[in-house]
């Protein structure tokens, strides 16, 4: 349901719209990763209620194979998800049949998730479940990715942790490690908390801000895509499906975070959950639309006929954004002609028939260099202020 602001306690609102909408993190996921062009196996449970046909018939619509999708007595697992003028959500899970998938369902699967190249996992479904399902993937070599949301209340298990892909937005991020990251430049710190509690790799969804990717090896920070955002509930679901598609088809980091990106970039700008997923050729055409440039220390890229380079002169210093005095890490952007022009993180700059932005400067850090990450937006675009 969709209203101006989210009701404060004891508050009654009126609302603009109501829908019933097939969902569960689990079942957008499914539906996420077929539409991806992925060959997917959903293991779980509905109800014996009205929603369970429906449920298993937007799953079978979508190419998901429902064999192992069991009924069991009561409730099928529903959600109350609330979404603001902003696009942002706020939601209520029921687990219902959800609530009552046991290790020995997922042991009668076996099979299945040995020949898969990637098992998805959430918290949507008993801990126990999970578990097995990670413990079963892993004996076989098969990628383990855990979206872990719900939030968790206590401890993760080892075995949950030390999954192949981790991919908690910032709330869970903070749950899980008891620090959160604002913004990009404090995302390595929880990244690298998140890999000491055993995880091999980190994708930190950071909603507009985009996500930040971790192994140990390799970091980046991937800026969000410029969209009219609708509705943020389906974002994340798209993002983890889209990057276990990208990984278990051995994509590499780089393009499988940025084709994430652009996954849950799209499905934030349409309603919904499930109907909100994207299929990977749009996300490609936006990803070619909206191209992503790194340029790190002490590499000097050429974009165009602007040089830019990164590393000492990367520093807190004071610059100016559109007029208003801005202080912060910055670096400069010298073109061929001569003369530096000093821009900051989300300033833009305007080269040939596009313009860029510069999604975000990082600063050198605890013995790293300096990077900055810029982000084309073609002039036939609107340019949208974030």
């Amino acid at each position: 349901m969709r209203s101006e602001h989210f009701p404060r306690p004891g508050e009654t609102i009126s609302g603009s719209d109501f829908q019933q909408i097939p969902g569960g993190k689990g079942a957008n996921q499914a539906v996420a990763a077929a539409r991806w062009g992925g060959h997917v196996k959903m293991v779980g449970r509905v109800g014996e209620d009205a929603f369970a046909r429906s449920l298993r018939e937007g799953l079978r619509d979508a190419g998901v194979d429902v064999e192992a999708v069991e009924s069991t007595s009561g409730s099928s697992g529903a959600a109350v998800i609330s979404v603001d003028s902003q696009g942002e959500n706020a939601i209520t899970v029921v687990p219902g049949a959800n609530g009552r998938l046991t290790a020995e369902d997922v042991e009668r699967c076996a099979g299945a998730i040995a020949a898969a190249d990637a098992l998805l996992v959430q918290l949507e479904t008993p801990v126990e479940a999970v578990v097995r399902a990670v413990e079963l993937a892993k004996s076989h070599g098969v990628l383990t990715v855990l979206d872990p949301a719900p939030a968790p209340t206590s401890p993760l298990p080892r075995e949950l942790m030390s999954v192949d892909i981790l991919t908690p937005n910032q709330t869970e991020a903070a749950a899980l490690c008891g620090v959160s990251a604002a913004d990009p430049l404090a995302a390595a710190g929880v990244t690298e908390r998140l890999r000491a509690l055993g995880a091999r790799r980190v994708a930190l969804k950071m909603g507009r801000h985009g996500a930040y990717f971790d192994d140990g090896d390799l970091s980046f920070y991937s800026p969000a895509y410029d969209v009219d955002v609708v509705d943020t509930t389906a974002a994340g679901d798209a993002f983890s499906a889209a990057l276990a598609v990208g990984f278990a088809s051995q994509l590499g980091s780089v393009p499988s975070i940025r084709l994430a990106c652009a996954a849950g970039s799209l499905a934030a700008s349409h309603r919904g959950a499930q109907p909100a997923m994207p299929c990977r050729e749009d996300a490609q055409r936006l990803c070619q639309e909206q191209e992503v440039v790194w340029i790190d220390e002490p590499t000097v890229g050429m974009l165009g006929d602007i040089r830019v380079g990164v590393g000492s002169v990367v520093r807190e210093t004071e610059y100016e954004v559109e007029g208003r005095a801005m202080r912060g890490p910055a670096c400069f952007i010298a073109p061929e002609t001569g003369g530096d022009q000093l821009v900051g993180s989300g300033s833009r700059f305007a080269l040939d028939a596009d313009q860029w932005r510069v999604a975000v400067v990082e600063p050198p850090r605890d013995g790293r260099p300096g990077s900055a990450t810029f982000q084309r937006v073609r002039s036939s675009q609107p340019v949208k202020s974030r």
